[in-house]
Formats: C-alpha cells, structure tokens, sequence
C-alpha cells in the first residue's frame, strides 16, 4: 500500500510504501526502509484542522504523517487515502512492533505551559519577597505553579496524553468523511 503527501516547505513529495515488514520511505532521491520492530512510539494528533500520524523509535529520525498534502499552493485533503493508510499500518505494528500509542496535546502547548507554571512561580516568589503578600517566598512559588497546573491539567483533561490500543484506532482523529463513506461503526478496525 502507498500513501504519498508533500509538506507546504517541502521541495518534493515523500511516498510510503508499507510492505510486510516495514515502512519504505521516499523522499527526493533519499530512500528509507523502516522496520515495524524498530517503531517505539506512535503518536495520532490533530493540528490546524488536519490529522497526523508520528511514528519514532530506534534507528530513524521521527516521521510526521499528514492527512493533507499541497499541490503548488493548494492544500488538498486526502482524508480518505489517510484512514485507509493508518489503518493498514496499525493493523502491521499490532503484531509486529512493540510500540506505544498516544493520543493527546502536542509538544508546543506542553512547552508554553512549562513556561507559564515557570513565569507565575517565579512572579509569585518576588511578589511574596518584595512583602506585598505576607507569606514565605518560596511557599507562594510553589502554591502559585501548583494552582495554575491544577487549572491547566482541570480546562485541558481532555487533550492530556492518553494511551490507546492498536485494535481501537481513536475515531475522532481520522477524517470523519472516509468513516461516513465506509459505514464504519465507532473504534471498528477495518483493513
């Protein structure tokens, strides 16, 4: 099974090939063989209205999937040709790989928040240090990084990491039109 997509910064088009036993990755004139057992890590995501696919493990450097690709200055949705394609490939990592698979926030809002939790505790150290609040400096840190964590982790519970199973791909992260068109039952793994 191929999947093609080109990136809006890319210079060429990158074609997957799965085969029995691993991805082949094409890009330009560079060619990629990645073995299933070598995947340690599969993440799905949605991100400015399109849905990808990251794999990482030993060996390769991290591939990002996308159920997009452009053609020229066009974005074009390959909605379709990405559930099948996730789908496929779930279907070889359940049996061989030994991967870990997560939904969930990406790596940019978990590094604005550490910033966030960084910046109010330390805000919070020289407020209580300059004596406009009576309380220990280092205690108003740590109660002011703790509140806004508990504020973070209570209005984003939803998007937090969260582990899922190969056998039940998360339906809300593969193009809704390619279910509908299917007849797919919700968490239905279909190769």
């Amino acid at each position: 099974m191929n999947y093609r997509f080109k990136d809006k910064n890319d210079r060429s088009e990158t074609l997957l090939t799965l085969t029995v036993y691993s991805i082949k990755v094409e890009k330009g004139d560079k060619h990629v063989v990645v073995p299933f057992a070598s995947i340690s890590h599969v993440k799905m995501g949605r991100e400015n209205g399109y849905y990808y696919l990251l794999l990482s493990g030993e060996g390769f450097t991290p591939l990002r999937i996308p159920s997009r690709a452009f053609n020229g200055q066009a974005r074009v949705d390959q909605g379709r040709a990405y559930s099948t394609f996730v789908r496929v490939l779930h279907y070889h990592l359940r049996e061989k790989s030994k991967a870990q698979y997560a939904i969930g926030m990406n790596m940019n809002q978990s590094i604005f928040a550490a910033f966030i939790f960084l910046v109010s505790g330390l805000a919070s150290f020289f407020i209580a240090r300059e004596g406009y609040i009576n309380i220990e400096p280092f205690i108003a840190g740590i109660l002011a990084a703790f509140g806004i964590t508990s504020l973070f982790i209570f209005l984003n519970k939803g998007h937090l990491p969260r582990p899922y199973s190969p056998d039940f791909i998360p339906e809300h992260l593969l193009p809704s039109e390619s279910n509908q068109a299917a007849g797919l039952e919700k968490n239905q793994l279909i190769i």
